[in-house]
């Protein structure tokens, strides 16, 4: 008998008695023996000594690829097909026929057959639209003549990128419950305020294998279970995954485990992992699966085999047909020091809310006793006004200019090379918890690299608030004891809708005034939606410092864990939020330094205490510091490291380039000056109220860019536009991938004031034509 130790995600600790089931299928427990005891280890690589096992299955076979069963196309006469749209063609594309539909705003299409919903799981369309749409697919069933029929279908939504073919997946997992066969396969095409344009090219009906459902071992991802999403892979039943490590003394094999996303394990399913080295055979693990709704969490002590050159394998075993997610293994050599690295990103937290930056009102002893112990940096700018494209740029050291992310429906692509990739590669534990849907990984791809990722799911949640985001990032710290940790921690109280707490508002808000009342006047401004018949704006602006100080004082308690008394640790935001400047109100729009100034303090183990840097710095520089200050390799990161500018004979801030959400306006910061370009195209006009092309403004005296100076300043205007169009003709993009939104997170990202129905994937970052034209006074 051997024993292991199990941990719940509180971080607390209990025995599991393992050892050889009594009751284990003779076919599996043969195919574990000849896994575990003959051939070669077939796993890629040589064997790490701490980190990250590299998996592959025992038997050497690569995954069950999908199997397509039926191919469907336009016939040559479509008369048996049912066409609700105002007008359809047969056409050609690429050799390929094809059926357009074209007209109006909605469309059903109508596919007779024969469909025998329990053959196949997956559904693909292939179709090239002329514009942005989505689509939707259901089978429906003939059933009593007179009687509307009977339908079901997918729950997914996919979205089709303008002028591309695309082909999208549907899960049918669920039409496996009916028997009887459906006669028509329907595909309902929307879009919004355009007309509908696109072409079916083909359907096909495909099986995709049961382990399929999870990324292979050769290629993990986040997998998602009860909130809480792991860098894991497939674990069926039919095959073990094998893994190399050399083992020193003192080592843990630290993995958790979760049953696939709709797939109930098999009761008496166990997990069994093996250590084997020659002729050697050691039994780590072995335990009933027990399902609790997400994670469990196994560390296994390893000094039994403490010299081996170990070949571990991970069996599940199970009298049926069973899938589990395994997070990707790590062999881990725990230290009583391990170093920490703390990153907080405050969603729309503007630069001057802060009490450190020497604002009169708003309270924030947490953060202002943070910059005491480190360096505060008043004038550091963010590289974009919204959030996913700040985020990326974060991430990865690049503007989103060179990521290509310019809105929330763009995702970074897994091609790029991340902050917390790095940090994982070091051998470093990586963890991130977000706050809003718009960060989380399915749809922003800023998971990457991360072992462990939590984000608001279920219900009509949007977001978390601080203290529950603080309370898990609490609880993750204590489970991992021992390790190097790098935490991203997202809190987006100051995002609007601002409701703070009461006590909160009360702070900032005389109790006996009524901001309701019409003695006020009109106001100068329109109030917040969800302030309807608002008439004392100076409302709104209590509640944003509430939620300010809110949420400050939730990040105090996380400050104040031990694990963190000698960390590095980064405050920052990915953007700032307009409360009224330039006409904009209650939102992070245009390029201006309300919403690209963001507050940045950092604080690391023997650097300067309560110094204040004044000199201007880009916060896509902060990735590359972070890693120099952790002494991690920052080749790639591009950017300098922002200690540096506290020594005198730093040369001065490089310029400093903003690009806005879908590339509709841009902005170079110079010293003191500040050069605006808005853009419109395509018949959308950026909502900008002021409506001038260009502007330039003088930030030393004149902080609130209230006075433009592009006529007055004719040289340097040109100047700084000849720079910033050679800046924008240098985009080099190709880290983003349009991310097809449900419906569900779109309507949640419209109630966070994200127009994501409308955003285009932006596969050209910027107007350049336009962009020239709106130059073209400045440069003749």
């Amino acid at each position: 008998m051997t024993a292991s130790g199990r941990a719940t995600d509180n971080g607390t600790m209990s025995p599991v008695a393992c050892g050889l089931a009594p009751q284990v299928p003779a076919q599996a427990l043969a195919a574990l023996m000849l896994a575990a005891c003959g051939g070669p280890p077939t796993s890629g690589g040589p064997p790490t000594t701490s980190g990250s096992l590299a998996l592959a299955r025992a038997d050497g076979s690569s995954p069950a690829a999908d199997r397509t069963l039926q191919t469907i196309g336009p016939p040559a006469d479509v008369d048996g097909w049912r066409v609700e749209a105002p007008g359809n063609e047969l056409v050609e594309l690429d050799g390929r026929r094809a059926l357009r539909l074209f007209g109006g705003a909605e469309h059903t299409l109508g596919i007779p057959g024969e469909f025998r919903a329990r053959t196949f799981n997956l559904v693909a369309v292939e179709v090239a639209a002329s514009k942005v749409m989505s689509l939707r697919l259901g089978l429906s069933r003939t059933s009593i003549p007179g009687e509307p029929p009977e339908r079901d279908g997918s729950t997914d939504v996919g979205r089709a990128r303008r002028g591309e073919r695309t082909r999208l997946l549907f899960d049918v997992r669920r039409l496996a419950k009916h028997a009887e066969p459906f006669d028509e396969l329907l595909l309902l095409a929307r879009t919004g305020k355009d007309t509908l344009d696109w072409s079916l090219l083909g359907v096909e009906l495909i099986q995709r294998p049961f382990e399929a459902r999870l990324p292979p071992p050769t290629d993990p991802d986040l997998v998602a279970s009860g909130g809480d999403a792991r860098y894991a892979v497939a674990l069926p039943s039919s095959v073990p995954l094998r893994g190399r490590a050399r083992i020193r003394r003192g080592s843990l094999l630290a993995f958790s485990w979760a049953p696939a996303p709709g797939e109930p394990v098999p009761p008496g399913t166990r997990l069994r992992v093996r250590a084997r080295d020659g002729r050697r055979l050691v039994i780590l693990h072995d335990a009933e699966v027990i399902e609790d709704g997400g994670w469990t969490q196994e560390r296994i002590p390893l000094d039994r085999i403490a010299g081996w050159n170990a070949s571990l394998l991970f069996q599940l075993v199970s009298e049926e047909p069973a899938l589990v997610a395994l997070s990707v293994p790590q062999v881990v050599v725990p230290r009583p020091d391990p170093p920490t690295v703390l990153l907080v990103t405050s969603d729309t937290h503007r630069a001057d809310h802060l009490g450190a930056a020497g604002h009169p009102q708003v309270l924030t002893p947490g953060l202002d006793a943070l910059a005491a112990e480190g360096v505060l940096f008043l004038d550091c700018l963010a590289s974009s006004n919204h959030t996913n494209p700040s985020h990326a740029a974060l991430m990865t050291g690049m503007n989103p200019r060179d990521t290509g992310v310019t809105n929330n429906a763009t995702r970074l692509s897994r091609r790029a090379t991340t902050l917390a990739e790095r940090f994982r590669d070091a051998g470093w534990a990586t963890y991130a918890v977000v706050s809003s849907p718009v960060v989380r990984d399915p749809g922003s791809g800023l998971g990457q690299g991360f072992d462990r990722m939590s984000w608001p799911h279920g219900g009509d949640r949007l977001w978390r608030n601080a203290v529950e985001s603080v309370d898990m990032a609490l609880r993750w710290i204590e489970v991992a004891p021992g390790r190097p940790l790098f935490l991203w921690l997202h809190v987006a109280d100051a995002h609007d809708p601002y409701k703070p707490p009461e006590e909160y508002t009360r702070a900032y808000y005389e109790t006996d005034r009524d901001p309701y009342d019409a003695r006020f006047g009109e106001p100068p401004g329109p109030p917040p939606k969800y302030l309807r018949g608002l008439r004392d704006l100076e409302y709104a602006r209590a509640l944003y410092k509430g939620e300010v100080s809110h949420l400050d004082h939730a990040l105090a308690r996380l400050l104040a864990a031990p694990r963190l008394s000698d960390a590095v640790i980064a405050f920052t935001a990915d953007h700032g939020e307009s409360l009224g400047e330039q006409g904009y109100w209650w939102k992070h729009m245009g390029v201006y330094p309300s919403v690209l100034r963001v507050p940045l303090i950092l604080r690391w183990p023997g650097g300067p205490r309560g110094q204040v840097v004044e000199r201007g710095v880009r916060q896509t520089d902060l990735s590359r510091t972070l890693l120099e200050l952790a002494g991690i390799e920052a080749q790639g990161f591009p950017g300098e490291d922002l200690t540096r500018t506290l020594d005198e004979t730093w040369p001065g801030p490089t310029p400093r380039f903003a690009l806005g959400s879908n590339g509709h306006a841009l902005a170079l910061t110079q010293g003191r000056w500040h050069l605006v370009v808005n853009l419109r195209g395509g018949g959308k006009t950026v909502d900008h109220p002021r409506e001038r092309p260009v502007e330039l403004f003088d930030l030393g005296a004149d902080p609130g860019c209230e006075q433009d100076l592009a006529a007055a300043t004719p040289e340097r205007a040109a100047r700084m536009a000849r720079a910033l169009l050679e800046w924008a003709e240098g985009a080099r993009g190709g880290l983003a991938e349009f991310q097809a939104i449900d419906e569900e997170t779109r309507e949640l990202l419209g109630e966070l004031g994200y127009a994501v129905g409308d955003e285009e994937p932006g596969t050209t970052l910027v107007d350049l034509a336009l962009l020239r034209e709106r130059l073209a006074p400045l440069l003749e």
